[in-house]
């Protein structure tokens, strides 16, 4: 918008002056920097810089606001404002029992471990989950075969981003989500179902253990406010998630996927 109301002033063109002020950076908002002039009836103005300079800066920083990558953010002071160009996520491979990193930006991907050759993919919320000794087993409970899939490390939130959509989608015919019993789970799994719904290839699905007994709670188990159990149900419903939505109304409580390691050692499927 900036760059907007600058190309107009160097054009000669009126401006809402107020609104240009809006804009700008808050050393630049002192009106003595500028001559006005009314034009005609209305907010316009035409503007003039008494400082030639002042206008240069102004210049550069539009452009920097208008490329809007993080590091013309950073030169601004607001770089927490954009994402990075490029996000990593941990990879895991059962069969080598080696670990790598999948690197994504916009144009896909810009370094994908050799050890990625499955058709299917995992993608794991939790971290002790992830690095555990029975994640094979666990994977299994859930009627996955993790010897056939390429793991990755969710990161919480950064799941979201579309940069790892966009690898996912068309590389795999299938994405297990293995995410908590939780509003923070679910909508997780909503922004990567709605990056992939439209895919010819890739099916996305919300991973639950075939066994009940494998998602049980410990009695002192803390119960979620009112308003994030409510909204967690009502999103499940809407995503058809009906397994996940009756396990939680059952229990009236959430699950952390780490509850599934305590679990499973507990009921020796390890044996």
């Amino acid at each position: 918008m900036l760059i907007k109301y600058l190309s107009l002033i160097e054009d000669g063109k009126s401006v809402n002056f107020r609104a240009f002020l809006k804009q700008v950076p808050s050393r630049y908002k002192d009106s003595s920097l500028y001559l006005i002039e009314k034009d005609g009836v209305g907010q316009k103005y035409f503007v003039h810089f008494r400082d030639a300079q002042a206008f240069a800066e102004l210049m550069e920083i539009a452009n920097k606001k208008k490329n809007g990558n993080r590091l013309s953010a950073t030169e601004l002071g607001d770089s927490h404002k954009k994402k990075v160009s490029s996000n990593g996520f941990a990879f895991r491979d059962l069969n080598s029992k080696e670990y790598s990193l999948l690197v994504v930006n916009a144009e896909s991907a810009t370094f994908v471990p050799k050890l990625a050759i499955n058709n299917d993919c995992v993608i794991i919320e939790n971290r002790e989950v992830f690095y555990s000794e029975d994640l094979e087993t666990l994977l299994a409970q859930h009627g996955i075969d993790g010897t056939k899939c390429d793991i990755l490390l969710g990161n919480g939130g950064e799941v979201k981003n579309t940069y790892l959509s966009n690898f996912l989608d068309g590389r795999y015919d299938r994405v297990h989500c293995l995410f908590d019993y939780d509003l923070g789970g679910i909508k997780m799994y909503e922004s990567l179902h709605a990056a992939l719904q439209g895919s010819r290839k890739t099916k996305i699905m919300f991973s639950m253990p075939l066994i009940e007994s494998l998602c049980k709670r410990p009695l002192d188990y803390q119960k979620p406010s009112s308003s994030d159990f409510n909204e967690a149900i009502k999103l499940a419903s809407a995503l058809n998630l009906t397994k996940l939505r009756n396990n939680i109304l059952k229990a009236s409580r959430f699950f952390e996927q780490e509850m599934l390691l305590v679990n499973i050692k507990e009921l020796s499927f390890n044996e």
